[in-house]
């Protein structure tokens, strides 16, 4: 069954500038082609635009599982070879009939699947590396990307996993960081100040650094040392501790909060147990 999920950021559907440039363009290109009185020029436009169309649905589908590009890619692609019989003077259908016919399909085929479905027919890369984490620290890992995507960060440092930890505020994590006074809007302004901001702005789906990668390594032997089933939002915190350098723990120091890992897992302990 697919999954419903955030936007994937391989998805070509998703981003703005590809979804214009693979199939909004080629669509008006299809359109301003009724004003011409041409037919091979206009099956040419036809046959070349909906090829377009096709393949890129076809590349996002090895990219992301993109549910309705499943469907709306081979409809695109038999437009395409319909158009070019259609100048050729082989199929017998006008260019309305075709139009209605393939507008149809993409209405129904482009919307159906999903909403019985979900958008993904897999999970992301990302999410399929962390299949043992729990919806929270999803939550996290997705905040920590979006987090260094707002600093034009071309990476995802332990100061990300941080402010996403913090930004997850209904997580464990983020009540042990607010009970020791650690503020979002403080944390940025530190992580600004330690690292600053780039120059230009990211794209596409963005890695963890050595660091942050030993960072989830240990959250997994936290929930193991813990007893837990899942890594959540807690164990991805001592993880960040355990690995004890790194832009992260330099943010806490600067806020002066304490990094004593024994006491924070203690604390983490109670939170679980309680709840």
């Amino acid at each position: 069954m697919a999954e419903t999920c955030a936007p994937n950021r391989a998805d070509l559907v998703s981003n703005k500038q590809t979804r214009v440039l693979l199939w909004q363009l080629p669509s008006a290109a299809i359109v301003a082609s009724f004003f011409l009185s041409s037919t091979p020029l206009k099956a040419g436009i036809w046959t070349a635009a909906l090829t377009q169309m096709g393949l890129a649905c076809l590349v996002n589908v090895s990219r992301c599982g993109r549910l309705h590009c499943y469907f709306t890619g081979p409809l695109f692609l038999l437009g395409a070879l319909a158009s070019l019989l259609r100048g050729l003077g082989v199929v017998p259908v006008t260019w309305a009939q075709l139009g209605i016919t393939m507008l149809a399909g993409w209405l129904l085929l482009g919307r159906l699947p999903e909403k019985l479905w979900g958008t993904y027919t897999r999970r992301s890369q990302s999410v399929e590396r962390f299949d043992q984490f729990t919806d929270r620290a999803h939550g996290v890992l997705q905040r920590a990307q979006q987090e260094a995507e707002d600093f034009s960060h071309h990476y995802i440092g332990t100061e990300h996993l941080l402010l996403g930890l913090i930004g997850e505020d209904q997580g464990v994590a983020a009540k042990v960081l607010s009970d020791r006074g650690v503020d979002l809007g403080a944390a940025r302004s530190a992580v600004e100040h330690i690292v600053g901001r780039g120059d230009r702005p990211t794209s596409g789906s963005l890695g963890l650094t050595p660091r942050a990668k030993r960072v989830i390594q240990l959250s997994r032997d936290e929930a193991r040392r813990l007893k837990h089933n899942d890594v959540g939002s807690e164990h991805l915190l001592l993880g960040l501790l355990r690995v004890g350098e790194g832009v992260a723990v330099g943010v806490l120091d600067s806020l002066g909060v304490s990094t004593d890992l024994r006491a924070m897992r203690d604390q983490i302990s109670q939170l679980v147990s309680r709840n």
